[in-house]
């Protein structure tokens, strides 16, 4: 039985509103330097080495034979790290030094974060900032006082005589990760003209853009900040979404499931929200199977336990159903053994306990004990099969029909990760219709937990187990079948757009 629990980040939201994410460096409140300039470069070094041995002794992919080139990644950020450690004299150079040690695995997965909500960064932007449309980025939102400005909507062309699309991925991309997708692109584009001091990657001095058929150079000027200044300017670029977790039926007869988190811990606030809107469902089953239409709104969620997702397609769809349409799955998983990755995973056996949930009390207290079996035997993995898999394979014979009289939309954004993505495997192989933003993507390597750096300043999340055969491959995202071209994060203008998607019309 192959499930997920602990799963969730953030690189995806990077560009929503302060509150959204407290962990990343351009949405903390502002506060004192906690150590001397002189010490940065110490830290930097210290925690690298942290780093590298966190991944060396725990991430599966150090023991990975199908990936062998996962050690030399991590030895070639940490010499680089162990480079920069010499020049960086401000916490900033600290931080963006280990934001591209990170980095450097394109692994949204893999990522640091702040532990000291104290800390603060020198935040400036250049009286505009650039969002990401139809494969180029373009200017946003601009500040009307902003000296020799380019206009909203003109095209980035060059900076400082590099052509956009490299000093993108210079600038930002290689501090980033993933720079090959859209989705990434869209959530970072404002970095580019945007500055918290990063020391590894120098301010554009004059940028060339294209408006009106018109090529201009332009002077690029620096202002300062504040989080709430900055916090509009991005809401004004793609206005955040913020929703709850609910099930509301539509005038036109259709149902609307809002599924914006799928946590998996039980002592999470949206956890109960979770579990009573799985009772709702349930309770509402034949009103939802009769209906001309569901949309299961993915929009926001960053992932979670897949637990959330099979409870919903079941209901839907109905068992018979989703056992006779499996997601093309992975064979198996594939846990790290190692004592820390144990020691992160125990505390969950009590808490399932707790809650009360039978299926994911069988299911940690096999992980746990196949993970500690594992590490007496020496063994680098805990190997998972994927049982559902297996005996959904094994049960030949005429497929089941859908208990779904109506369409299925399966409603995502970019912020789309993880188990989310998930969620969409599950969902389209059922027969639901991806529309919206195109989603994020993740890689093989799942299943994560905190670990704390030398410095003590700064965390580490890193995956504890691999998919084995999964046929959405590394970094691959979903591709909705219809694309809503406008403010996604606009609730009564995608319902409209919805209702008429659901009419034909």
């Amino acid at each position: 039985m192959s499930r997920t629990i602990l799963t969730r980040a953030c690189a995806a939201l990077i560009t929503l509103t302060a509150a959204a994410c407290a962990t990343r460096e351009a949405e903390i409140a502002p506060g004192a330097e906690p150590a001397a300039l002189s010490e940065w470069g110490a830290h930097l070094a210290a925690d690298a080495r942290a780093m590298h041995q966190q991944i060396s002794d725990n991430h599966p992919g150090a023991a990975d034979p199908f990936n062998p080139g996962f050690a030399a990644i991590n030895d070639a950020a940490l010499a680089r790290a162990l480079t920069h450690a010499p020049q960086a004299e401000t916490m900033a150079g600290w931080w963006w030094g280990l934001r591209e040690y990170a980095a450097a695995f394109d692994d949204a997965h893999l990522e640091i974060f702040l532990k000291d909500q104290s800390f603060s960064f020198p935040q400036e932007w250049a009286g505009f900032l650039t969002t990401w449309r139809a494969g180029e980025f373009v200017v946003g939102v601009r500040d009307e006082s902003a000296v020799d400005a380019p206009p909203v909507g003109a095209r980035l062309v060059s900076c400082d005589g590099v052509e956009a699309q490299a000093f993108a991925a210079d600038r930002v991309g290689r501090f980033r990760g993933r720079w090959e997708m859209d989705a990434q692109k869209l959530t970072q584009a404002p970095w580019l003209f945007r500055d918290t001091g990063n020391p590894w990657a120098a301010k554009p001095q004059e940028c060339v853009f294209e408006s009106g058929g018109e090529a201009q150079a332009y002077r690029i000027n620096w202002y300062p900040l504040t989080i709430s200044e900055l916090g509009e300017k991005l809401d004004a670029i793609r206005p955040p979404v913020r929703i709850d977790v609910y099930l509301k039926a539509q005038s036109d007869g259709g149902y609307w499931i809002a599924l914006p988190d799928f946590t998996g811990n039980p002592d999470a606030t949206l956890y109960p929200k979770l579990s009573a809107l799985m009772d709702e469902i349930a309770a509402k089953q034949a009103d939802l199977r009769a209906a001309p239409y569901v949309v299961l709104d993915l929009r926001d969620n960053g992932g979670g336990s897949s637990r959330w997702s099979q409870i919903v397609a079941e209901s839907l769809w109905g068992e018979a159903w989703i056992a006779a349409h499996p997601v093309p799955a992975s064979t198996s998983v594939d846990w790290r053994a190692s004592p820390a990755n144990l020691e992160a995973l125990e505390p969950y056996v009590e808490q399932f306990r707790e809650a009360g949930d039978p299926v994911m009390i069988e299911w940690i207290e096999q992980v746990v004990g196949g993970i500690r079996g594992a590490i007496e035997a020496g063994e680098p993995y805990w190997v998972d099969v994927n049982d559902e898999a297996q005996e959904a394979k094994s049960e030949a014979g005429a497929p089941p029909q859908s208990l779904m009289s109506g369409k299925v939309f399966v409603l995502t954004d970019a912020a789309c990760f993880s188990a989310c993505l998930d969620a969409v495997d599950l969902w389209k192989s059922a027969g639901g219709i991806q529309i919206g933003q195109v989603t994020g993507a993740d890689t093989v390597y799942i299943e994560n937990r905190e670990a704390e750096l030398a410095s003590g300043f700064a965390g580490l999340a890193l995956s504890m187990k691999v998919y084995r055969g999964r046929s959405r491959g590394n970094n691959e995202p979903q591709v909705p079948a219809i694309v809503y071209p406008d403010n996604i994060g606009d609730d009564t203008a995608v319902e409209a757009w919805v209702s008429n998607l659901a009419k034909g019309t």
